[in-house]
């Protein structure tokens, strides 16, 4: 063993240093920072309105939060468009994130934020750093069964930070200094527990949860309902009667109709705003009383919204003017809502958002254009780049001048994966759906060149080479080979 380390050692020595090496950016990159929101392409998961006219958004699409300005125009704020829990404590524009499921802000001004793939809490600290508040691993959390996966939180007064939980069906409710206990749930997923303590009590997939009038609200969704716990610590259903039956009138008792909540939130003067998915519309709740012996005695449900099939609203905040703001997972947009509108009349005002996946910028510098999960290049003879825009199911160009423009495709080529250049410079690309190779000739003709059936046919293509006689290469995971294409076969 002594005289292999020598050996071992003088190896390491003799190793290339990367330290010099640079990457330049040729494609991709533009986000649409600077721009007017309503220009810019997103995917909203959550959104926060802020008492100073800013509005938050949640954007899956780049996987960052970004706010909208005074201005109307979009600026990232936190996360560098990376996937990861990422180190403790980097800027927040240089922190991976896990997908961003919701927000809120503690009364200091700290952003909180549910990092969804690792099933933390994370916030950005005051000197800008991004940092973790609560994991999966917290000892809090192993008191019930079932992991911990936050999915939306509220904060109170004090400070005191409350989160909905669908891992363990329990809403937490967490001091400033960690200390924690459950709100509401047992753990035990189900519905029981009405009049009764809080804690005590079952609930099944609670999804949203807010603070308002001393109470806290919860959407447990599974059950149908909307139940809050009341100031003396008691658990009520104020809303929902379990059924698959959606608000059809213009007002109606609110434990007299079915619902699905899936975001909900807590207004002083307003009441409670209830996003309500089975009917695919905003409810408002109204008349929830304390005092009484049951509180949902006198509540009513009315429609605030309601919105069309091409819209699909998951997350909903309400701004300093009163107005209702929808995140349009669906339509790509966040929309503005005036509540006091008729129910029956579709809110069409948008304020971030163009409604588009994020493919675009042709004909412009292809730095500034928007790829999505971009999976292979080519370059050509003549100096062009070939791109599979694999996430926005399109191949794009880039011109020696750097131009990106995007070639039409046959229509069933829909998940263009690899792209490489035969011996006669004709664009071959694999269709990681049909796990086809389609090819097209220097007239700009499509043909397919390899058709994955039969008993040779690719089972899991992953890559495309060419070898020095001008054959195409596929590399294929699941049949475990490398194969060359030679008229239409393997």
């Amino acid at each position: 063993m002594s005289l292999l380390r020598p050996l071992f050692v003088v190896f390491l020595l003799h190793l290339p240093l990367c330290a010099s090496t640079t990457l330049e950016l040729v494609a991709g990159g533009g986000r649409g920072d600077g721009s007017p929101a309503t220009d810019v392409s997103i995917l909203p998961r959550a959104v926060l309105a802020g008492d100073d006219g800013t509005l938050l958004i949640a954007d899956e699409l780049f996987n960052r939060i970004r706010r909208v300005d005074t201005d109307g125009r979009l600026v990232s704020i936190v996360g560098n468009g990376g996937y990861g829990l990422g180190a403790e404590g980097l800027p927040a524009l240089a922190t991976p994130l896990g997908i961003v499921q919701d927000l809120a802000r503690a009364p200091s001004g700290r952003l909180f934020f549910v990092d969804l793939l690792s099933h933390s809490i994370r916030y950005i600290d005051d000197d800008g750093s991004a940092r973790t508040f609560a994991t999966a691993e917290a000892p809090l959390f192993a008191s019930v069964p079932g992991r911990f996966s936050p999915h939306s939180l509220a904060i109170d007064a004090a400070a005191r930070l409350h989160v909905a939980d669908r891992g363990t069906n329990v809403v937490w409710q967490i001091d400033a200094d960690g200390k924690g206990r459950r709100a509401a749930g047992n753990g035990h997923r189900g519905f029981a527990g009405d009049s009764g303590p809080s804690a005590l009590a079952q609930l099944a997939d609670p999804r949203a949860v807010d603070v308002g009038h001393g109470a806290i609200w919860i959407a447990d969704t599974a059950n149908r309902r909307v139940r809050v716990v009341s100031p003396s610590g008691r658990i009520w259903t104020v809303a929902g009667d379990g059924s698959e039956d959606p608000l059809q009138e213009l007002l109606a008792p609110s434990v007299a109709t079915g619902i699905k909540p899936i975001d909900l939130v807590s207004r002083a003067a307003d009441g409670i705003y209830i996003l309500d998915e089975l009917g695919n519309q905003v409810l408002r709740l109204e008349g929830v009383d304390f005092d009484l012996a049951d509180p949902a005695q006198h509540a009513t449900l009315s429609c605030v919204a309601r919105f069309d099939a091409e819209t699909g609203p998951i997350a909903i905040s309400v701004d300093a003017q009163g107005y209702l703001l929808v995140a349009d997972h669906k339509g790509r947009r966040v929309l503005r809502v005036d509540p006091s509108l008729d129910g029956s009349i579709l809110p069409q005002s948008v304020i971030a958002g163009n409604g588009t996946p994020r493919a675009s910028g042709d004909g412009g510098d292809a730095r500034n254009a928007s790829l999505f999960r971009p999976s292979d290049a080519v370059s050509s003879q003549l100096g062009s780049i070939y791109l599979a825009d694999r996430g926005n199911r399109l191949l794009r160009r880039i011109e020696q001048s750097g131009t990106i423009s995007t070639p039409e495709i046959p229509a069933s080529l829909q998940d263009p994966m690899a792209v490489v250049l035969d011996s006669q410079g004709r664009l071959v690309v694999l269709d990681g759906k049909s796990r086809r190779l389609w090819r097209r000739d220097l007239t700009g003709r499509w043909d397919v060149l390899l058709d994955s059936t039969g008993a040779f046919g690719l089972v899991d293509p992953t890559a495309l080479a060419v070898d020095r006689e001008g054959y195409v290469l596929v590399a294929d995971a699941g049949r475990r080979i490398v194969a060359r294409v030679s008229d239409g076969a393997l």
